[in-house]
């Protein structure tokens, strides 16, 4: 299907949309905070879950860079599972996120990121 010339428009279409993939969707930025664009990732009620398989907590590091959650792990070739392999994600924290609450977790393979919002209403006095 792929690397000939011949073919169905469809054929064609899914060989345009994979030779425009720059990266993987995995190395891309994410809003923190806002949506869930992967399928292992889930946001509700303050905490980001990560489907980790495979990985205990000493395997991963978290870190904030900026307006950046990066989250990560570096395991080497010859411990590399169908599940476990090398990666980089990095999540763009919104405004409101209280970046010291933020607060990890692990449990059966799930990362939890817990956070809370800043109090971004508040009424004013007139003086």
């Amino acid at each position: 299907m792929f690397g000939h010339t011949r073919g169905t428009a469809f054929d064609k279409a899914i060989e345009n949309i994979f030779n425009n993939i720059s990266e993987p969707i995995w190395k891309n930025e994410i809003l923190f905070g806002n949506g869930n664009p992967f399928n292992d990732t889930c946001l509700e009620d303050n905490t980001l879950s990560i489907a980790l398989p495979g990985f205990s907590k000493k395997d991963i590091k978290i870190d904030i860079d900026g307006d950046l959650l990066i989250v990560s792990s570096k395991v080497e070739e010859a411990d590399e599972t169908k599940f476990k392999k090398s990666f980089k994600r990095s999540f763009r924290l919104i405004k409101d996120v209280n970046v010291d609450t933020i607060k990890a977790s692990m449990e059966n393979g799930i990362l939890y990121i817990t956070f809370e919002r800043k109090n971004v209403a508040k009424e004013i006095k007139i003086s």
